[in-house]
């Protein structure tokens, strides 16, 4: 299935299960929401950029065009998960 067929929230939901198990070490308690900002509070870099987007190739099949790449766009889900699905 490609992200395409899925759901914005299916795909935000998906990026934070991802970016919590990953980068969060799986805290629970760890404050992470589709508007966390993501590299104001240093939860991705741009290499854990590269690890996320594998993932989003891997897992939602979908690739995000090297022009689209900026700190704008990775600033917390929403604005990932608005590039994974458009």
């Amino acid at each position: 299935m490609t992200a395409a067929h899925l759901s914005e929230q299916v795909v935000k939901d998906k990026l934070i299960e991802f970016i919590r198990e990953t980068f969060l070490s799986g805290d629970p308690d760890r404050e992470l929401d589709e508007g966390t900002p993501l590299l104001e509070w240093g939860v991705i870099d741009s290499m854990r950029i590269v690890v996320l987007l594998a993932f989003i190739r891997r897992e939602l099949s979908t690739d995000i065009p090297m022009t689209q790449i900026s700190g704008a766009n990775f600033r917390n889900v929403r604005k990932i998960a608005a590039l994974v699905v458009h």
